[in-house]
């Protein structure tokens, strides 16, 4: 049989065993205030992994032949699991970090930078869809009275603060930490900027006065949402406009609805009935009433 025809049967090679090995091993990673911790790499894995390695070690640099490389002012932790990472690609949360913890949120801050700073792309890909996880679980557990907590607000201020610092002020919009910052603040649902019904509205729009590129990008994000676009081939064109929803309950029956309003002042009296009491809808009331 044509050994071609098995070709997607064979296993991967695992890298596993050779990661901190001195199997192979031909260069010696030290890392640390003072070098203090090391890690026995293989230049060939770095380099098709890392753009920062690849040109190190191939640039006519010292470290292209340098038997051991000294890594200084980085997170020795973050720093060690970005070179499992090589090994075996999969990032795990600490067992002793909690779901949507604080602590946990700046741990994958902590792995996003050291992978930016070595160019490190398959690495900062989950890192920050697991970045993303934690800051809705966190804002999850912080709305409500807990957006007006001053110690959620510094919290929150500081993802947001730490997050640009990464970026750059040069930022673009579409760079992937930039993206999860507007999608927590513009998507519907409670964490919204455009939900002030038991959401999180009060910490992004303190965060947005607070770091002004955070309320430069969501403004410009809303507004790039906005606006005539063609739909299809046959010319069909569709606008799309930002609004208010409302939550509306019938007081009799406590029946809730969600209503469309284009000024927050509108009216409530049109046609529509509760489908439980028959109550008119303009004797309901707003659910934040």
């Amino acid at each position: 049989m044509d050994s071609s025809s098995n070709t997607h049967k064979r296993p991967r090679f695992d890298f596993e065993k050779y990661s901190n090995s001195k199997v192979l091993s031909d260069v010696t990673i030290r890392y640390g205030a003072s070098g203090e911790f090391k890690f026995e790499a293989h230049r060939l894995l770095l380099s098709a992994q890392s753009r920062w390695f690849e040109a190190a070690f191939t640039g006519g640099f010292a470290e292209s032949h340098a038997r051991e490389i000294i890594l200084i002012g980085d997170d020795p932790d973050a720093l060690k699991t970005m070179l499992g990472f090589v090994y075996v690609p999969q990032i795990c949360r600490p067992a002793e970090l909690l779901h949507g913890a604080t602590d946990t949120i700046n741990h994958f801050l902590g792995l996003y930078r050291v992978g930016d700073k070595y160019q490190f792309p398959a690495f900062l890909v989950p890192v920050a869809s697991k970045l993303k996880r934690q800051m809705r679980l966190w804002l999850g557990r912080s709305r409500g009275p807990l957006g007006k907590d001053c110690v959620a607000q510094s919290e929150f201020c500081g993802f947001i603060r730490d997050i640009y610092e990464l970026v750059g002020f040069e930022h673009q919009p579409s760079h992937p930490l930039v993206q999860i910052l507007l999608g927590i603040a513009t998507e519907r649902g409670l964490a919204s900027v455009l939900n002030n019904i038991e959401g999180n509205q009060p910490l992004i729009v303190m965060a947005s006065k607070k770091v002004a590129e955070y309320g430069r990008d969501i403004f410009l994000h809303l507004m790039d949402k906005t606006g005539v676009s063609k739909a299809n081939d046959n010319g069909k064109v569709v606008t799309t406009e930002l609004c208010i929803g409302v939550v509306l309950e019938c007081p009799p029956c406590s029946d809730i609805s969600w209503k469309v309003i284009w000024d927050d002042e509108e009216s409530l009296d049109e046609e529509g009935e509760c489908t439980i009491c028959g109550l008119g809808l303009q004797y309901w009331k707003k659910g934040d009433e």
